[in-house]
């Protein structure tokens, strides 16, 4: 603002209202979130959810009172929404959960939703992701409470109410890489399931449509761990269907494209709760096949389109599917791992004249061994099977590529030249 001074004009001026200044509503539900997350950090899950639950209690009221002050000074002021609180629901939510009191949480839930706060895709996926911390921890005993499971069908019908929504918000013209090069591969015309509807959704979701697909997975992860396999496996093909020509249902529901659910960390999670869970192992093993085709349809898929497209495979993708595919018939793992590392990272199987020679896509950057971890359950792999000259294959595709970023050297590995020798020896005395 500019004042007369002295005869000149002054930009520096500021003139500040001598009305009080109201803390605006963002500010203070911005405090709340900093100190529940204090009290996580700093309390025992069950104290810290306690104390929490009261302070979000007071914080409540306080903000009654201030949306009335706020009121009486401007009763055209507009965004007085109790919805800039979801954030510090959840987080009460997601200490419950990881607390071992689920049916806890799901009073919160039931109590924030009575506050007018609407759940968002964030509050379904730390929900989800804590009931699956704390059955994992042990802290949550199936055989003895197994009441609060009634609810996550209830939840669940909430995550699909705000993907719809999402869905129908997407324009109509959007393509995804992934449909572009589906229609290259198979000849089929495919585009994200949209309506000309413009219903609003909870608004992170419009800004954050990943957060969705978060949501899913994490939801596909608590069934695996309440043994419901077959359930986890149905909601997997309605949110990512085989793209193969007529092995997919169409679906009547609005969805937002299929590339948001299709990427390396969904596949690496449904992979790793698939081989963890207890199933009949006939059936695991052709869920496992089956997972493993669609996600090499995809493979192809990415590898015919621009540089731009979000990369499917990484170094902790491997190492699951390394893990996974092991359960597999011994000859079928074998294929199946050798494909994966041929085509993918590049191993040449010099020492093995009967496997086939894999190449590497020409617009893919082929993944090295960017940890000990998987570097050695590929080793670990193929010693297991006895197959050691790809032990010897691996070992020095590893010494070749030890200068690349991020890559392993294999020499300061102790375990890995411990496995390198015994191959070696094992291949010169099958030799004589």
């Amino acid at each position: 603002m500019q004042r007369r001074r002295g005869g000149k004009f002054r930009k520096d001026i500021r003139v500040e209202s001598k009305k009080p200044r109201l803390p605006s509503l963002r500010d203070h539900w911005y405090q709340l979130s900093h100190d529940v997350d204090n009290l996580a950090k700093s309390k025992p899950p069950k104290d810290a959810y306690h104390e929490a639950a009261e302070l979000l209690e007071t914080r409540m009221d306080e903000w009654h009172k201030l949306v009335r002050q706020i009121k009486a000074q401007d009763p055209t002021a507009q965004h007085i929404h109790p919805q800039l609180a979801a954030a510090a629901w959840n987080q009460v939510i997601f200490l419950a959960a990881r607390a071992g009191m689920p049916s806890a949480a799901w009073r919160t839930f039931c109590e924030m939703k009575r506050e007018h706060v609407r759940p968002t895709a964030r509050t379904y996926s730390g929900y989800f992701s804590s009931l699956v911390s704390a059955i994992r921890t042990r802290k949550i005993d199936l055989k003895s409470s197994s009441a609060w499971t009634e609810h996550v069908p209830k939840l669940f019908e909430g995550l699909e109410s705000i993907h719809t929504q999402a869905a129908r918000t997407q324009p109509a013209d959007e393509v995804s890489w992934h449909a572009r090069a589906i229609e290259d591969a198979t000849g089929a015309k495919l585009r994200p399931a949209v309506s000309a509807s413009k219903q609003r959704v909870v608004h992170d979701t419009l800004k954050d449509v990943h957060a969705v697909a978060v949501a899913y997975s994490s939801y596909i992860s608590l069934l695996f761990a309440l043994q419901q396999h077959a359930e986890a496996l149905k909601v997997w093909d309605q949110i990512c269907p085989d793209m193969y020509p007529g092995r997919s249902a169409q679906n009547t529901q609005p969805r937002l494209p299929r590339h948001l659910f299709a990427t390396a960390k969904t596949y690496t999670a449904i992979m790793r709760d698939l081989a963890s869970c207890r199933m009949p192992i006939r059936s695991k093993q052709d869920a496992i096949r089956n997972i493993w085709n669609r996600w090499q349809f995809d493979l192809l898929a990415a590898s015919r389109t621009q540089s731009d497209a979000s990369p499917l495979l990484d170094v902790t993708a491997i190492k699951t599917l390394v893990w996974a595919l092991s359960i597999l018939p011994p000859a079928d793992a074998v294929k199946n791992v050798n494909a994966l590392l041929g085509t993918y990272c590049g191993v040449e199987f010099h020492h093995t004249p009967k496997v086939i020679r894999y190449s590497v896509p020409s617009t893919w950057q082929p993944i090295h061994f960017g940890s000990s971890a998987m570097f050695m359950d590929v080793l670990a792999f193929y010693d297991h099977h006895q197959l050691y000259t790809q032990v010897m294959d691996c070992y020095e595709h590893a010494e070749q590529t030890k200068n690349q970023v991020d890559a392993v050297d294999p020499g300061r590995i102790p375990e890995a030249k411990q496995l390198y020798q015994k191959a070696f020896k094992a291949s010169n005395v099958a030799k004589q």
